[in-house]
């Protein structure tokens, strides 16, 4: 089920980077995003450990850093209709011990509530690539596995056509990480789930 809905969402977020801007003329607007006040939280996170010879360090918490900067194309559809297409690249600090890039795709539409409102919804893809154990020990002795999965949730603005404060909110379904312990340590699980729930607030430009 999920790995069908990826391929989905991927052949429709790739037609429409490709081909949006033939079918939507002139309207076609390029987007700039940035979320610098960026959480994951994930509560399954919370309390998994590593331990070695007469030393064990867990993670403290649940919610995670995740800021990101996304690009793409968008066009109005109708009056009252934003349709966006978009690419991200953000970087993961989580628990006092986890750190990991991670890149996004996503579609978005959004409705016009008012002149300056809009609020809407966007589904998309996130993969993590080479999370890192960045505790005080046993950096070298754990290992993860990269993981993969899709986002749904809301997408709210305020703010002129051009510039808006944006605000999402979205359930992040992740494939587990597999967890490889080397030299004697140990971890509380060998999988890890960071699936959960993403709260981005920044700025849109809209050009």
């Amino acid at each position: 089920m999920k790995s069908g809905l990826k391929v989905i969402l991927f052949a429709a977020i790739s037609f429409f980077m490709m081909f949006g801007s033939g079918i939507a003329g002139e309207t076609v607007k390029f987007i700039l995003s940035a979320d610098p006040v960026s959480f994951m939280i994930s509560p399954d996170i919370d309390d998994f450990y590593i331990q070695g010879p007469g030393i064990r360090e867990e993670v403290d918490g649940y919610t995670s850093w995740t800021p990101s900067i996304n690009a793409g194309i968008g066009f109005n559809a109708g009056d009252s209709v934003l349709l966006d297409a978009t690419l991200g690249a953000g970087w993961y600090y989580g628990g006092e011990v986890f750190e990991s890039s991670f890149v996004t795709e996503r579609l978005s539409a959004r409705i016009k509530l008012s002149k300056i409102i809009t609020l809407g919804a966007r589904l998309g893809l996130i993969q993590f690539d080479d999370l890192e154990w960045d505790g005080d020990y046993g950096q070298s002795n754990i290992k993860f596995s990269d993981s993969d999965g899709y986002l749904a949730g809301l997408s709210f603005t305020a703010g002129s056509d051009r510039v808006s404060f944006s605000l999402s909110v979205e359930y992040v379904s992740l494939d587990d990480f597999d967890v490889t312990t080397t030299g004697g340590w140990t971890s509380s699980s060998n999988s890890l789930d960071l699936s959960g729930t993403l709260i981005n607030m920044g700025v849109l430009f809209r050009f």
